[in-house]
């Protein structure tokens, strides 16, 4: 038999977030994390090793999946 956790945010969205608190620790989750690892790898890969944060994953920092579940009575 065979169980795990899956990771999965309150408003469903991956996050994609560096720490603030330590410069180059990075937090990637997705629910459907295998299906989907290749597409995620390849989006943040290059900002990890150093490249610009591309301009559409602010949308999945951890700020904003925390605002998100505030806004929906949430407890993240």
């Amino acid at each position: 038999m065979w169980a795990a956790l899956r990771v999965y945010s309150p408003n469903g969205f991956p996050i994609h977030d560096e720490s603030a608190h330590y410069p180059g620790a990075f937090v990637a989750t997705c629910h459907s994390a295998v299906t989907l690892a290749a597409a995620h790898a390849t989006r943040i890969a290059p900002w990890i090793v150093g490249a610009p944060i591309p301009d559409d994953l602010p949308a999945f920092s951890g700020d904003v999946v925390v605002s998100w579940a505030g806004l929906a009575g949430l407890i993240c």
